[in-house]
């Protein structure tokens, strides 16, 4: 765990990130109070492949790659949520989270979304469309990438 960041310096970030559109900043701050902060150096390892997962993570400054067996699957900075998985499956983690350069980000758990959730329905609720969303995104994303890969049996 690290210092978290100011929260005011930081609000501009959280209203674009895709995973709090349409969500008041009061509620922001609410989510803010009670996610833990964690600083890497690049390099280093936020999650492994397998660990047991129950949260995600709001890349707040820096770059991540998504690690699976070696391949990179993908590169996100600020504003762009990565571990998303976790909180809508409770699987082991599928890949590894490793810093590209120093990195910031602010860990969302389980915990934290059920504490929204009773203050306020409406927001829990546009939070969790706002996962979906992007999870849908990433999957039709995926999906092209497998159909101009050409690969076999991939219609």
């Amino acid at each position: 765990m690290s210092t978290a960041p100011s929260f005011d310096a930081t609000l501009p970030l959280l209203q674009r990130a895709p995973l709090f559109g349409g969500v008041p900043d009061r509620h922001l701050a609410l989510v803010w109070d009670h996610a833990d902060f964690r600083t890497l150096a690049a390099g280093e390892t936020l999650v492994r492949e397998g660990d047991a997962a129950r949260s995600m993570f709001l890349v707040l400054s820096g770059r991540i790659a998504v690690i699976r067996h070696g391949a990179r699957l993908g590169t996100f900075g600020p504003g762009d949520c990565v571990g998303e998985m976790a909180l809508i499956d409770i699987q082991p983690r599928s890949a590894d989270l490793v810093a590209i350069t120093e990195l910031c980000v602010m860990e969302l758990g389980f915990e934290d979304l059920l504490l929204l959730q009773d203050a306020s329905l409406e927001t829990y609720a546009i939070i969790v469309l706002n996962l979906a969303r992007e999870l849908s995104r990433r999957l039709r994303k995926a999906n092209a990438a497998l159909l101009a890969a050409g690969l076999p049996g991939v219609h």
